[in-house]
């Protein structure tokens, strides 16, 4: 799970058919709890889902661009356009969400 910022996030989106961004903020406690579940995600997920990190107190506006407004967020890129945003808060909840989202 990589970092991306404002300059390389429309290239770090469209690499990849299928991209999961979670907007997160490192004041957030559920933030904090739920990255090892990423994390996980990030290096064992049956969709081929590559999985980026946005921290939105160093890039606010891809939170504004996005429609963030709570975190932790997370927005599954398909093709390079943005479909489900996922609102994760215990552990499972993106694996249960993307797989919702890609069937």
């Amino acid at each position: 799970m990589q970092k991306i910022d404002t300059a390389g996030f429309d290239t770090a989106i469209s690499a990849t058919p299928r991209t999961l961004v979670l907007f997160t903020a490192p004041w957030c406690t559920v933030c904090r709890n739920l990255e090892p579940d990423a994390r996980q995600f990030a290096e064992d997920n049956a969709w081929n889902v590559t999985v980026h990190r946005v921290v939105i107190d160093d890039d606010p506006g891809l939170a504004t661009r996005f429609g963030v407004q709570s975190v932790p967020s997370a927005l599954l890129f398909v093709d390079g356009e943005p479909g489900a945003l996922i609102q994760p808060r215990r552990a499972g909840d993106l694996a249960e969400a993307v797989a919702k989202a890609l069937s």
